[in-house]
């Protein structure tokens, strides 16, 4: 009798150590996730970092998992940060690389190796152009303009022309920032390089321009990038941003600040191509052949009246077949 007691105590207290084992294994595994980091890949930093940026934080730690060694010479910045700031990225435009790029003002950051294959790079006093706060007020005058502009259901080519026409006609050239700028001051007017002051204030510089344009194009689902290089104006070859979107099959340029204050019939820079598009060099980096086959760029300017006819062409088409 003894033994069958002795044997139901043992039995007992063995349940209870192992649900006390399991309850401890529970928490040591919940309070280990809460610790520690989630590691990602690089292209998911990339994201990350976007992301972080877009919402103005200053201060944020990326942990990153990769094979190749960041500790290199300029790896953080070519593999992370440059990729972050480039490139029409899917989704808001406040968090598209382009975007990013024109309000981003400096930084430096922190590399730590904390074991195989994983680092932890700390972004410290991230700079921008604009504040959350500026950008909010953007955003919904952003959607109010596009709102009274009336571009739902219309073509690419429609909402493109009516942004263009009211950039054109709405915001002004800032003399005083580009003064400065001449004179090297490329603090004091830092806002006016972003798309801000264009909406809101009616004025900018060519980035400015190239910025809001950007924005409104992305905001509409219009395929469209910022680029720079160099321009031909009165006091010789110039360091500029203008536009390039995407009609049907090509790409095409265009420049508001060039076009700003004229009438669409006098508009000189609106979709043009490379054979067309005068006084105007793109950088280097636009140049390469990655970037060509990515977005080629029309030799011709934009024919409205053809893409006309082919949307004519494929609407018959469609009522035939259904004949």
């Amino acid at each position: 009798m003894k033994v069958k007691r002795k044997t139901a105590w043992y039995k007992r207290m063995f349940s209870v150590l192992a649900v006390l084992v399991l309850t401890i294994n529970i928490c040591c595994t919940q309070a280990s996730a809460i610790l520690e980091p989630g590691y990602v890949s690089i292209d998911t930093a990339i994201g990350e970092l976007r992301s972080a940026m877009a919402s103005r934080e200053a201060d944020f730690t990326l942990y990153v998992i990769s094979q190749k060694n960041l500790l290199e010479d300029g790896a953080v910045t070519k593999l992370i940060f440059y990729p972050a700031i480039r490139g029409d990225t899917p989704g808001e435009y406040a968090s598209s690389g382009d975007y990013l790029k024109k309000v981003w003002n400096g930084h430096s950051h922190r590399i730590t190796f904390v074991g195989t294959n994983m680092w932890q790079i700390d972004f410290i006093d991230m700079k921008y152009r604009t504040t959350a706060e500026q950008e909010e007020i953007f955003a919904q005058e952003l959607d109010r303009v596009l709102e009274s502009l009336d571009l739902e259901g219309k073509s690419d080519y429609l909402k493109c022309r009516k942004i263009y026409e009211y950039i054109c006609t709405s915001v002004a050239y800032d003399d005083e920032s580009y003064a400065a700028h001449r004179e090297g001051d490329s603090t004091t007017h830092n806002l006016s390089y972003t798309a801000y002051p264009a909406l809101i204030e009616g004025k900018a510089v060519c980035s400015g321009y190239a910025h809001l344009f950007y924005a409104m194009c992305h905001s509409v689902g219009i395929p469209v990038r910022i680029v720079s290089g160099t321009a031909q104006g009165k006091n010789g070859w110039e360091s500029h941003a203008w536009n390039i979107v995407k009609l049907g099959d090509k790409w095409y340029q265009l420049d508001c600040t060039w076009d700003s204050g004229d009438k669409p019939s006098d508009w000189k820079y609106f979709l043009k191509g490379t054979k067309t598009f005068q006084k105007h060099k793109l950088a280097e980096e636009f140049l390469v052949d990655d970037f060509a086959l990515e977005y080629p760029l029309s030799v011709t300017s934009y024919n409205p009246a053809m893409e006309y006819i082919k949307r004519l062409a494929h609407l018959r088409a469609g009522l035939f077949c259904c004949l």
